[in-house]
């Protein structure tokens, strides 16, 4: 389970609530920058300065620096992955979805080398789609 905390950098500790609309974008542009479009860098600017993400075999990373250089360096490893959705669901500041990591089979034989990563994310009192925290995957 991958938690996320969504910050504003513009507030300045000033947080006020995202209504749903705007987890709903939130949410969208981390998709899009990850799932969509594999851009990794991108997708690590939306961290703040003081993020932490926890990776359930990985370890932390604090920093958006640190999550930059881990998410682009793990991700050059694997080029041809794909990644999908298979549903999510946004609920006030919850976001909960099921994402699948899909590998090429390298046996040729068409086979789907998926494994899905459960997740749950949580977005509270917070505002504009920069990402604070993500913490712990678990199975």
């Amino acid at each position: 389970m991958e938690i996320l905390h969504l910050s504003d950098e513009t507030t300045k500790g000033n947080m006020t609530a995202l209504n749903e609309g705007e987890v709903t974008l939130a949410f969208e542009e981390y998709r899009k920058r990850g799932v969509i479009e594999h851009d990794w860098k991108s997708w690590a600017d939306l961290f703040t300065e003081d993020a932490k993400y926890v990776e359930h075999y990985l370890g932390s990373f604090i920093g958006r620096e640190q999550i930059s250089q881990w998410i682009t360096s793990t991700m050059k490893e694997y080029p041809n992955i794909s990644l999908w959705m298979e549903w999510w669901a946004i609920e006030g500041n919850r976001v909960a979805l099921y994402i699948w990591n899909n590998l090429p089979d390298p046996t040729g034989t068409g086979k789907r080398y998926g494994f899905p990563i459960p997740r749950i994310c949580v977005m509270p009192e917070t505002g504009c789609g920069i990402m604070r925290r993500t913490s712990i995957t678990l199975r």
